[in-house]
């Protein structure tokens, strides 16, 4: 049995990544009291801070991975960007609730015509001898003009992000959002490689 360490803390991720990675013989252990802060300035680079620190805790014994994922909206020069998770904090100086800052977006996207965005995910990758590997899930969409209060699925932006079909990513089952969205592209990259190099 091979052990995976997943540099998160961040439990909808961990639900969305063990559902695709869900090959025998591979077990994914997650961190505790794992923190980094990402002062990266492209979602590649917060990826590698994650995967490299949590490589370093482990004093280089274990293989690692982290993704970096984020919200890229055209209209607001492709913001919240890498700033996603703590968009509020970003643009207002303070914390808000999930709805609270899912509305922050659909305000400053308000009388906006182009509502175009994208979805994007780094996984990286570190072996045991310390070879890194990227790689990468783009999902495009729109943003729409209100919010989904109803749906209990998804997390984060789901409930404000339309697919190409029309329908919020908050509708999806985990299964059908894993399909198609930016970590289910990516982790589905990364799970061939797995496959494909066992050691």
């Amino acid at each position: 049995m091979k052990t995976l360490f997943f540099a998160t803390t961040n439990s909808n991720k961990i639900n969305e990544v063990k559902q695709i990675l869900d090959i025998p013989n591979i077990k994914i252990e997650i961190p505790k009291n794992f923190d980094v802060k990402e002062t990266g300035k492209t979602f590649k680079e917060n990826s590698l801070l994650k995967a490299k620190a949590l490589f370093e805790l482990l004093d280089r014994k274990q293989p690692v991975f982290s993704e970096d994922s984020g919200l890229c909206i055209e209209a607001l020069n492709l913001e919240p960007g890498i700033y996603s998770k703590r968009y509020d904090q970003h643009k207002l100086g303070k914390k808000l609730g999930a709805n609270e800052k899912n509305q922050l977006i659909i305000d400053l996207m308000k009388n906006k015509k182009n509502r175009a965005a994208y979805f994007i995910c780094i996984v990286s990758h570190i072996s045991i001898n310390g070879t890194i590997t990227n790689f990468k899930g783009v999902f495009t969409g729109t943003i729409a003009s209100n919010i989904d209060y109803y749906k209990k699925n998804g997390f984060g932006y789901d409930p404000i992000f339309l697919t190409t079909n029309n329908k919020r990513l908050s509708e999806l089952s985990l299964t059908e959002k894993n399909k198609i969205s930016h970590r289910g592209i990516a982790f589905t990259k990364f799970k061939k490689f797995l496959i494909k190099f066992p050691n």
